[in-house]
């Protein structure tokens, strides 16, 4: 993915960009070697393409649920607290607030299901090979509270075909590491749990 082997700042942010709706689903952590990644970044150009002749801006899809959505998943990856400084910021620019006892409550209510460095065992780009965000995001709507997701990525980008194909292309990565798919869950208990395997 091009960053630590690890939900580090950077792979976090990866994450966070996704699970905020401004970066194509699926895309998040996709190995830096792999083909790909430059397919990827062409199905994102075309989005940009399409929003701009849309009219659709950064604050249409940054919504307050948007950020809520991305602190839920936050806290199902363990990510880095860094993103606790960064997505304020984000947030920020949209005039909108953050704060860290939105983050708290979050954290308190939502498992933490990965099994990936520094929390767990596998790379987290590992967490791409088992279905990425939006397997995530399913996980956590498996969970049955009506306080687990919000809301959906906003549709203008979940429905992206071409993110579908990547998916569809990557299936039989998925066998060949069929430990790192398994999502195992822990009660909620704050962003600074660490899980035993």
């Amino acid at each position: 993915c091009g960053a630590c082997a690890f939900m580090g700042t950077a792979a976090t942010m990866q994450v966070m960009a996704e699970a905020l709706g401004i970066a194509l689903p699926g895309t998040a952590l996709i190995p830096a070697t792999d083909e790909v990644l430059r397919e990827a970044a062409v199905s994102a150009a075309h989005q940009v393409v399409n929003l701009i002749k849309k009219n659709i801006t950064p604050s249409q899809i940054l919504t307050k649920k948007a950020f809520e959505n991305a602190m839920m998943v936050h806290a199902a990856i363990a990510g880095s607290t860094n993103a606790m400084i960064h997505m304020p910021a984000i947030a920020h620019e949209l005039n909108q607030l953050i704060s860290p006892d939105m983050f708290d409550e979050i954290h308190r209510r939502i498992p933490f299901i990965l099994n990936v460095r520094a929390s767990g065992k596998f790379p987290a780009e590992y967490l791409w090979y088992a279905g990425g965000v939006p397997a995530v995001m399913a996980a956590l709507n498996a969970c049955h509270s009506p306080r687990c997701i919000v809301s959906s990525l906003p549709n203008l980008l979940s429905t992206t075909t071409s993110a579908d194909g990547i998916r569809s292309r990557t299936a039989s990565h998925a066998r060949s590491i069929p430990e790192a798919s398994r999502l195992q869950t822990e009660p909620a208990g704050g962003a600074s749990r660490r899980m035993e395997n």
